[in-house]
């Protein structure tokens, strides 16, 4: 089914601020138990607390400046950790604040207040925005039209 609404999309690069739970992850800051820190973020020093032990399980809470569109504002948020089993070991996620989406790296998206997934702040690849249906060969478009008609 084909979305009638256009909305905007951006592109991830355009995204103010982008934390990968990866950065913690190889940093060891998940097995400190209870810990609270800085950690930089590309350009931007970001505080954060570790809690193993909440009401809603365990979470981060980032703080940070960072600049958009000229004007510093302060970014505050609570992200749900989530954790997977693998064969070994397990592998940890942030849970999307917006929709509980579990994912690798959460954005500041153009224009929004809290970090979401890159769903949620309708961010998209470059690679993805110009490979868009026009610009496929005739007889791609053909086939795609036609399994859109039915």
């Amino acid at each position: 089914m084909i979305c009638q609404q256009k909305r905007p999309h951006f592109l991830v690069e355009d995204a103010a601020l982008a934390v990968d739970v990866g950065a913690f992850t190889r940093a060891g800051i998940f097995d400190l138990g209870d810990v609270a820190g800085t950690v930089s973020v590309a350009e931007n020093s970001m505080a954060f607390a570790v809690q193993h032990r909440g009401e809603e399980g365990p979470l981060v809470r980032l703080a940070c400046t960072v600049e958009t569109g000229g004007a510093r504002r302060q970014v505050r948020a609570v992200i749900p950790i989530v954790t997977t089993k693998q064969r070994i070991g397990s592998r940890r996620w942030w849970a999307c604040p917006s929709c509980a989406r579990r994912v690798q790296v959460l954005y500041l998206a153009p224009g929004a207040e809290e970090m979401c997934c890159r769903v949620c702040g309708r961010l998209i690849h470059r690679s993805a925005a110009e490979h868009t249906y026009r610009n496929r060969p005739p007889h791609l478009r053909r086939w795609v039209q036609g399994q859109l008609n039915g």
